[in-house]
């Protein structure tokens, strides 16, 4: 029998290994195959692009915000992965109904690696949790180089950025970049006149969830010539579970790139 509190506090038990599972949450589900439960996944969102082959092999439930509760009904999940910040909460609610239904709440590194190690309490497979989660730290090393100023940007109308209560604020943090917007709460809506503002040596246009191409990049330009811009994959700053590895890695070099 496993025994856990998710990460609203709420008790779940589970008497054998869930089987039948339904992922609400594209960061979530790439876990789940990961930890070598893929097998296991019976429906994910229209957003769950990893491992690719998934969405095809699985039920398609609708997206994160717009969850069929009767696709998934008719799935008989033994488990429900969700995200307070990424699902609506009163389809969450109506899932309970279904199944259990874990919640996840990750603003920080260290909540993104709770997580990990309770979905793989969940799945029995504590282990190669663990073994993750070392991985994760090793790739958290810092070195001498000065840090970069950036603005993370991730909606184009209106303009918004990262507040410091964000996971992709400390993920940007632990890679030595400095969020110009951290003294700012969740994802704060600004206006060209903060942005150029700021002391801020970069603006990161992120990938998602606003699709930012690189003409965005010259549009930017025009409008900050003094600011340095430049595409970032938002996978890699916003996906957390095993997509951790890749995108402190992956900030790593860009910093070292922009450096040099």
């Amino acid at each position: 029998m496993t025994q856990l509190k998710d990460q609203l506090q709420r008790s779940l038990t589970f008497q054998h290994t869930p089987r039948r599972i339904v992922s609400l949450v594209p960061s979530m589900t790439e876990l789940v195959d990961y930890l070598g439960h893929g097998s296991s996944l019976v429906g994910c969102t229209k957003f769950c692009v990893h491992p690719a082959h998934l969405r095809k092999e699985i039920s398609i439930i609708g997206g994160t915000k717009n969850v069929h509760i009767e696709i998934v009904k008719q799935l008989k999940p033994d488990l429900i992965l969700a995200n307070k910040e990424e699902n609506v909460k009163e389809q969450v609610e109506a899932l309970m109904e279904i199944c259990q239904v874990y919640i996840s709440n990750v603003k920080t590194l260290d909540d993104a690696l709770v997580m990990n190690h309770q979905i793989a309490q969940l799945l029995r497979v504590e282990d190669e949790g663990i073994t993750l989660n070392k991985a994760i730290k090793n790739t958290l090393h810092h070195d001498s180089d000065p840090p970069l100023k950036v603005a993370y940007i991730i909606w184009q109308k209106p303009l918004i950025s990262v507040g410091g209560d964000t996971f992709i604020h400390h993920m940007l943090e632990e890679t030595g970049f400095v969020n110009v917007f951290g003294h700012m709460d969740r994802y704060p809506s600004i206006t060209q006149e903060e942005l150029q503002a700021t002391d801020a040596d970069i603006v990161f246009l992120s990938s998602e969830p606003f699709p930012f191409k690189q003409k965005h990049i010259i549009e930017y330009q025009r409008a900050f010539p003094k600011k340095s811009i430049h595409l970032i994959d938002g996978e890699m700053a916003s996906w957390y579970g095993n997509r951790m590895l890749l995108g402190v890695q992956y900030l790593t070099r860009l910093r070292k790139r922009l450096l040099s």
